[in-house]
């Protein structure tokens, strides 16, 4: 069982809601093809991208989910000029 205890929750007010573009990736492993999708978000004031998150490969609460789960979060932190692991700005932004 995945420890869950680090994983980030984040609920965002509705009428706050980036703009986004989702789509479905399928990924061929094994002879088996796997479906993940993937939401990308936009800042709606620049069009950079800002957020993204995936899910679908791997049931909720496994080891698989929880890792795309932080790559989801350590992406995000990247677009928005932050340490991926800390959070930390790496930079001003002007």
């Amino acid at each position: 069982m995945a420890d869950l205890t680090s994983v980030e929750s984040h609920k965002m007010n509705p009428n706050r809601r980036l703009p986004a573009i989702n789509w479905t990736c399928h990924v061929a492993v094994n002879d088996r093809v796997h479906s993940v999708d993937v939401c990308l978000a936009f800042d709606p004031e620049t069009g950079e991208p800002r957020e993204v998150a995936m899910t679908g490969l791997g049931k909720a609460g496994t080891h698989l989910d929880l890792a795309m789960h932080k790559l989801s979060i350590g992406l995000s932190r990247l677009m928005q000029y932050r340490d991926p692991e800390t959070g930390d700005y790496l930079m001003e932004i002007s």
